[in-house]
């Protein structure tokens, strides 16, 4: 049944990965490549194949602090879990240990950053993004760019994640739950 597909499984090259120089995934002999496949998927259109997050190049540049305390540095030169770190802190100041045995980190509880989520801007400072060097990183992973593959830029922390490090779990809980009529500004939560 499937004989007739067997020439597009084969293998016609690599594309880089991520996981430092040399890493690489296989190359196939499909009809499209795997950026039109997931082009068609995004626009509504019947893909060829099932698009997989396999057919992009992920990025997790070691230029967000987050990428380097939580062990997950994707690019040229690469911080995978199980990586002989120690942690430090996120982009906002939050210290993150990293537990090898677990290959992951968490911020260490007990001394929330944001007491109160009503007074956040008191307690942290946005990272000036442009302080940071994009040229560099765009530079030394410029080896990862293929214009047959999307790019996946990995963030760490959603939305729901970036507020439990900064207060807390039971906090964050809390504050979902409480209003605060007396604060200065209506709550964000």
């Amino acid at each position: 049944m499937f004989e007739e597909y067997a020439d597009e499984w084969k293998e016609v090259g690599t594309y880089p990965v991520g996981r430092g120089e040399g890493a690489t995934t296989p190359k196939r002999n499909f009809p499209i490549t795997p950026r039109e496949n997931f082009e068609l998927a995004l626009n509504g259109k019947q893909p060829v194949y099932i698009p997989s997050m396999a057919d992009m190049t992920a990025l997790s540049p070691r230029l967000v602090p987050d990428n380097v305390v939580r062990a997950w540095v994707m690019e040229a030169d690469p911080i995978l879990p199980g990586a002989d770190i120690q942690g430090g802190p996120d982009m906002f100041g939050v210290y993150w240990e990293y537990v090898k045995v677990t290959g992951g980190s968490m911020v260490r509880p007990g001394a929330p950053k944001v007491p109160d989520i009503n007074r956040f801007e008191d307690y942290i400072d946005f990272p000036d993004l442009d302080e940071w060097d994009w040229e560099a990183s765009a530079k030394a992973n410029e080896y990862l760019y293929s214009p047959d593959r999307f790019t996946r830029v990995w963030l760490m922390n959603g939305l729901n994640e970036r507020l439990i490090s900064l207060m807390d779990f039971a906090n964050v809980m809390v504050g979902l739950c409480r209003r605060r009529p007396e604060s200065r500004r209506p709550p964000l939560l």
